[in-house]
């Protein structure tokens, strides 16, 4: 629908310029020659002189809009060129986390084990240097990037607040959060984490394109 706009933006504008300069020009020129053309221009100085102010705000619009472009491209490659080093410390917190909620689940599901005692493996710190790398290539990025990247914030704090509940949950007496069912939720939760995390550093790497299309069953499988 954008394209089928854009081509009748070019083809209205090009049919009116083309009439414009058939009658103020080719017209009188063709049959009055130059002293026609000179009168139909005097004539008509007020708007010429109006369309001439037109374009030249439409240049100075489409420069801006291109500086702006380009300014934003460039701040997204400085971004982006930090991406594998923030994308190497989520993988390493996900980690963690995998041990953590294995950890929970094979406790609660031994006969011998009351899972009244905390769990040993501590709870992983989410690093914050990922928020603003993220952010800055939200902004200066596509919006398909931008829905990509926030899907991952927005995923990873959930995540975060459920590993604490976890945690929590192996120091008082509430099941729900140490039911087989809630944690084997947040383990698949952990997957679809860890298969968008490790989708994008190709991608910092400047080795692929970013692969917007839904997650596979074998890519949350392996991760």
């Amino acid at each position: 629908m954008k394209i089928v706009r854009g081509i009748f933006f070019y083809i209205s504008s090009g049919s009116v310029i083309a009439l414009y300069i058939g009658f103020m020009f080719v017209e009188p020129l063709f049959y009055n020659g130059l002293e026609g053309l000179i009168k139909v221009l005097k004539d008509w100085q007020t708007l010429n002189a109006a369309l001439i102010a037109l374009l030249a705000s439409f240049i100075a619009l489409y420069t801006t809009q291109y500086n702006d472009k380009k300014k934003k491209e460039r701040d997204f490659i400085a971004s982006k060129a930090f991406l594998p080093e923030v994308l190497s410390e989520l993988t390493n917190y996900l980690e963690l986390s995998a041990k953590l909620l294995l950890e929970a689940y094979r406790r609660e599901n031994e006969e011998n084990d009351k899972c009244t005692s905390e769990l040993n493996q501590e709870l992983p710190k989410l690093p914050n240097s990922h928020r603003t790398i993220f952010r800055d290539c939200i902004h200066s990025g596509e919006p398909e990037i931008g829905d990509y990247l926030s899907e991952i914030l927005v995923t990873l704090q959930v995540h975060n607040s459920r590993m604490k509940c976890v945690k929590d949950g192996f120091k008082s007496p509430r099941e729900f959060m140490k039911s087989p069912e809630v944690l084997m939720s947040n383990i698949f939760v952990l997957g679809k984490l860890h298969a968008r995390v490790t989708g994008l550093f190709d991608f910092g790497r400047n080795q692929k394109d970013l692969n917007y299309l839904p997650l596979t069953v074998s890519q949350i499988h392996n991760s």
